[in-house]
């Protein structure tokens, strides 16, 4: 069963795998590619309408997959679904019946094995002294083959909508995964004319939710007072309420590791 639709892909791959012209080969690269992208973008539509569909065309199938992972504990691992009828006593059932399994891609082994096949998709670079030479060869495939032969095995594909999402103004979704919930940081519109600011919060119902930033504030270095100030307002000098001392927010740009 393939409920990826990538047989077609595939079975192109195959075939350009087994000629010996190194042309050839790329072309199998391109298309083992095009099986990756579509498992994403597949996985993608089970989750309706939680991601705004410009996203789609402008993030990278990698970083899809990871921001999935972010809140959908299922998406980067596979599994089974099963289901049993409830005991009396409230203990485990001893038998279930299955439903289906889903195989997925870890993210990690699924960016690793994607840029794999992007490099061989540039012109060869030119060869550098002392530098190891590893040709394009059949070979270079049997890894992710086997990876997308074991998604087509599915017969079902899971999602698990663990996120926390708000409406901003200027219409565009605002969301954060569960599990990035706790971490501290605040939330940015993904509308880069927007940039409005988001708190992650819990209201008075116990709901988890991201509140919209309207006022920030800092300790006033003369008075300690709490000098508020509107993120729009970020350039403009603030005055303190407390003493009249003006203030003027410095921003620091560094670089930082990214997260694996």
């Amino acid at each position: 069963m393939d409920m990826y639709g990538i047989t077609p892909y595939l079975e192109r791959a195959k075939a350009f795998k087994d000629s010996a012209d190194e042309h050839a080969l790329r072309y199998a690269a391109l298309e083992l590619r095009f099986c990756m992208e579509m498992i994403v973008y597949r996985q993608l539509q089970q989750y309706g309408d939680v991601f705004p569909g410009s996203m789609i065309g402008v993030w990278k199938p990698d970083q899809l997959l990871k921001l999935l992972a972010s809140f959908d504990p299922v998406a980067s691992m596979g599994g089974e679904l099963a289901f049993a009828s409830l005991t009396e006593d409230g203990s485990v059932p001893n038998e279930w019946m299955p439903l289906g399994k889903s195989r997925t891609i870890p993210w990690k082994q699924f960016r690793k094995l994607y840029n794999k096949l992007g490099s061989y998709l540039h012109a060869p670079a030119p060869r550098q002294a002392g530098v190891e030479y590893k040709p394009l060869t059949r070979e270079s495939f049997g890894e992710v083959i086997a990876v997308l032969e074991d998604v087509m095995s599915a017969t079902l594909i899971m999602a698990v909508k663990a996120v926390i999402s708000a409406k901003c103004s200027c219409g565009t979704s605002v969301y954060v995964g569960q599990s990035e919930f706790d971490d501290g940081e605040l939330v940015v519109c993904t509308n880069t004319k927007c940039n409005s600011l988001y708190a992650k919060a819990v209201n008075e119902k116990g709901e988890q939710i991201l509140d919209r930033i309207k006022v920030m504030a800092l300790t006033c270095q003369g008075c300690q007072a709490k000098v508020p100030f509107p993120p729009e307002r970020i350039w403009a000098p603030i005055r303190c309420p407390g003493c009249s001392r003006t203030h003027r927010l410095n921003l620091a740009f560094t670089t930082v590791q990214p997260a694996e």
